[in-house]
């Protein structure tokens, strides 16, 4: 079951319980090919959550603090027995959030019916229930690994498009309006009807252990960064991505990119 937040609704008060647990593997392994999980794991270690107890939508540029608001709420009307004590027992929310004020597209917060947590001290369960949520929300995804029904296609931005682009990006540098650009292609594929991103992610998990496998609502993929992960009072940032300006001659060059490596 799962409730959509809105304004109208309040937060409900939920009861989560976390223990230690005798699985094992990492958290993609515990779910099915067929599952549609909620996934954060990196190296084997991560969390995977299964169900979608509630959800909150949020939008425009105030996205971000209805969304701590929402969340300080629901945190402060739950009762926690967490067994565990460890980063990811207790309450857990898998979140993802639009770029652009503008974005046609909702940010995210979804609280899972049930957690499986795997860190170097073992593996965690945590279970997450409500009263008084609704039953007949929509299911959160279709079941199945449907092959696609086409190869990929070009998207809103065509080979020729992005020639443009970058012929008016070069323009931009030289006269001294842009300092950094990145430009990008999309590329468009039909899923089919009955697609489940859960053999994706586990050929990610494998191709690239050392990236952040994700999974929320549909958006996956892997990052080899992340933006800020907080553990009590210490806060640490995982940044490969940098530039700098060309020198003059190829050693110049070959020392500004040691000083980025």
């Amino acid at each position: 079951m799962s409730e959509l937040f809105t304004s109208d609704n309040p937060v409900p008060a939920l009861t989560v319980t976390s223990q230690p647990s005798t699985l094992s593997g990492t958290p993609l392994s515990q779910t099915n090919p067929d599952d549609h999980p909620l996934v954060f794991q990196r190296r084997g270690k991560g969390f995977v959550g299964f169900g979608e107890l509630i959800r909150a939508e949020f939008s425009g540029p105030g996205r971000f603090t209805q969304a701590r608001v929402w969340w300080n709420e629901l945190v402060a009307r739950a009762t926690v027995a967490d067994g565990v004590n460890r980063p990811g027992s207790g309450l857990m929310v898998f979140g993802a959030f639009t770029f652009a004020d503008v974005s046609a597209q909702t940010s995210v917060f979804i609280v899972p019916e049930r957690v499986i947590g795997v860190d170097d001290a073992g593996t965690f369960e945590t279970v997450i229930t409500g009263e008084n949520l609704l039953s007949d929300a929509p299911p959160t995804g279709p079941s199945g690994s449907e092959a696609p029904s086409r190869g990929w296609e070009e998207g809103s931005v065509t080979k020729e498009v992005f020639l443009e682009l970058v012929g008016r990006a070069k323009q931009a540098i030289s006269d001294h309006g842009l300092h950094k650009v990145v430009i990008a292609r999309d590329l468009v594929t039909d899923v089919g009807s009955s697609f489940s991103p859960r053999p994706v992610l586990e050929h990610l998990a494998e191709s690239y252990p050392d990236t952040y496998v994700f999974c929320v609502d549909g958006l996956f993929g892997a990052s080899p960064e992340t933006l800020a992960s907080v553990r009590g009072k210490s806060i640490t940032l995982r940044v490969l991505a940098g530039s700098a300006a060309r020198g003059a001659h190829p050693e110049e060059d070959r020392s500004a990119a040691e000083a980025l490596a």
